[in-house]
């Protein structure tokens, strides 16, 4: 029940809290980044501290770069439907076998990232393929 809420106000979300935490935690991620680059880095022969807020520095930068999370791995799911069947019938199934699932043939599909739903889909035909 609680999930079809959050479904339904899934057009109304409100992107701007996205954004206010990236930039609440960029003090953060920038000081994280900054003592990682700096301990595989040696300074070289002659170097100061004075290149440090160097306009060319992409971490000087007041905009906030969120190319980072583009590598962040999610686990996608798209389900279909659902059922409950029993151990034994489960053990009965054999190739090409049917389940019956209480979903309706049309009926919009879950998508989910990491468990939260994010979306609603529907299964196309492409090529004679499901899609």
């Amino acid at each position: 029940m609680a999930e079809e809420e959050a479904f339904e106000n899934l057009d109304s979300l409100d992107w701007s809290d996205v954004e206010s935490e990236l930039k609440a935690n960029r003090d953060q991620i920038l000081s994280e980044v900054k003592a990682e680059s700096s301990g595989q880095k040696e300074k070289k022969e002659g170097e100061d501290d004075e290149g440090e807020g160097d306009s060319n520095d992409p971490l000087s930068k007041g905009d906030i770069d969120i190319n980072f999370l583009f590598d962040v791995q999610l686990s996608i799911i798209v389900e279909v439907g659902r059922t409950q069947m029993l151990i034994s019938d489960l053990l009965e199934l054999e190739e090409q076998s049917i389940i019956e699932l209480d979903s309706m043939v049309g009926q919009p599909l879950d998508i989910r990232a990491n468990d939260l739903l994010v979306a609603r889909g529907e299964v196309i035909v492409v090529n004679e393929k499901f899609a």
